[in-house]
């Protein structure tokens, strides 16, 4: 039940994660010691999706992927040496995007995309040999990509930010590009590179000792970590490699030459330590030449035989969701929870993408209605799983039990403008209205994913949910940009 970065170290080459403890309040201490994830051959980044599995580039020019758990990876890019397509020289640098992998492939002085199950990339930035060119790239490391595909790359040979995007020949010149120095329209060495949600770029300024900031459409950078010459005081960083950013703005830096990681709040003058305070080494407390550092997923799986009682329920909604600089992309939460004392709060972290909830209780407390509250709250998310289930079933109830429509003002209901994806399961009775009162408010939706099982000797909405007439009106109606609509149903009747 912990949040976690992951980091690579170099000289100990394997996958160090560093967990922070649950806390509500900002000023939440960190566990400083690290869980082993997974081994790679001199790896020199990491990245790890919203289902925990863990993306390293490998020196047999390869890509591997490590499963949760997993004791040993798969090869999903690459493997062989070389500039074809289905090759890689030296990747040293992966970010995935819708399932997509972005690695940089540093060797061909190019980044390369490959598609899910792909045998062979596309280039997407560079690959027009090395140089300085807009349509080329040197010697790169950093790499970002946001949610329109844009490629942002740290071509540190050249000293610059260079954003392409999709389907474009050449780049675009976003930081640095004036020659090597420590003024503020210039970089030295970039490395690590970070977008927060309004779109400021954070770089590594690796030889200069320091982060900037430079927001969209700049001509100079703001120094917000370090730039008081390298050392190892709370002012200042030695050769920082990689950076991320929570909402409130607070920077969080690997300090690479200083063996730890450190967090500046938004002004801060100086930063604290939160991994790596014991110094350098190979104990799990201790972080050794770390490379690179990532944000990664929270998740909370309930077994059977072991129960959270509401108030340890209660309180981990609240600080999982709740609190307003967490620093988490995903999070899934596997525990049965009625989520009624969410419903007060205005909206969720405004950080967290994904999100997977089971809404379970009693029929008469849970039903498909309450879903509504919940994601009023989530205006931020792009990709939603919710469960809804009855605790006990009905078929034994031997009552006409029926959905009676709450109260609901059609004029108010719930808008998730950035949910592109969602799975619905529905473990109880349900009906055609009360599917149309949750996607009325998902009005970019792309992908959705509705099964629906019941057990009950009294369903009497089964011709509206088998109306293929109604579906398509709905749909058509509600979610315009539906590309992919599967729906299943299991319905036992006694």
């Amino acid at each position: 039940m912990m949040k976690h970065f992951v980091l690579l170290c170099l000289a100990i080459i394997e996958a160090q994660v560093g967990f922070r403890n649950v806390i509500a309040c900002p000023s939440g201490s960190w566990n400083t010691t690290g869980t082993r994830v997974a081994r790679a051959n001199l790896p020199e980044d990491v990245f790890v999706d919203n289902d925990g599995n863990i993306y390293v580039p490998d020196n047999s020019n390869s890509i591997q992927k490590w499963l949760p758990n997993a004791t040993n990876s798969i090869t999903v890019a690459g493997g062989s040496f070389g500039s074809d397509m289905n090759q890689l020289k030296n990747p040293i640098g992966i970010f995935v995007r819708n399932n997509n992998l972005y690695i940089v492939d540093n060797g061909n002085f190019r980044v390369q995309k490959w598609a899910y199950g792909a045998t062979s990339g596309v280039t997407v930035a560079g690959g027009n040999s090395k140089g300085s060119a807009l349509n080329q790239l040197s010697n790169c490391y950093g790499i970002y990509v946001d949610e329109n595909e844009n490629v942002f790359i740290a071509d540190r040979d050249n000293n610059r930010v260079m954003k392409w995007m999709p389907g474009a020949t050449e780049g675009i010149v976003v930081a640095g590009g004036n020659g090597e120095g420590r003024n503020s329209n210039q970089l030295t060495f970039p490395l690590g590179i970070y977008l927060d949600n309004d779109a400021n770029i954070y770089i590594a300024d690796y030889y200069n000792n320091r982060v900037q900031m430079w927001a969209q459409g700049a001509t100079n950078g703001i120094t917000v970590a370090g730039g008081n010459g390298g050392g190892s005081a709370p002012n200042q960083l030695s050769l920082p490699r990689a950076v991320s950013v929570d909402t409130q703005k607070n920077v969080y830096v690997l300090d690479t030459f200083n063996d730890r990681v450190q967090k500046w709040a938004p002004h801060a003058s100086s930063g604290i330590t939160i991994i790596g305070s014991d110094g350098r080494g190979s104990r799990p407390n201790q972080l050794q030449s770390p490379f690179g550092m990532r944000r990664v997923s929270f998740k909370i799986h309930q077994p059977n035989n072991k129960n959270l009682n509401q108030i340890y329920k209660y309180y981990l909604t609240r600080i999982l969701l709740m609190h307003k600089s967490s620093f988490l992309h995903s999070i899934v939460l596997q525990y049965p929870y009625n989520y009624f004392d969410i419903s007060n709060n205005s909206s969720i972290s405004s950080n967290l993408i994904s999100l997977k909830l089971l809404i379970s209780d009693s029929p008469s407390i849970v039903f498909v209605y309450s879903i509504l509250p919940v994601l009023r709250l989530c205006c931020t998310i792009r990709y939603l799983t919710i469960i809804v289930e009855c605790t006990h079933s009905l078929e034994n109830d031997h009552i006409n039990f029926s959905i009676e429509t709450p109260s609901i003002n059609e004029n108010n209901l719930p808008i998730l403008p950035r949910l592109t994806s969602f799975n619905l399961t529905i473990l109880a009775i349900c009906d055609i209205r009360s599917i149309s009162y949750i996607l009325r408010g998902t009005p970019n939706l792309i992908h959705f994913h509705f099964v629906l099982e019941t057990r009950s000797a009294n369903w009497p909405f089964s011709h509206n949910l088998l109306n293929g007439s109604v579906w398509q009106q709905i749909l058509e109606y509600y979610v315009p940009h539906l590309t992919k609509f599967e729906f299943l149903m299991s319905i036992v009747r006694v």
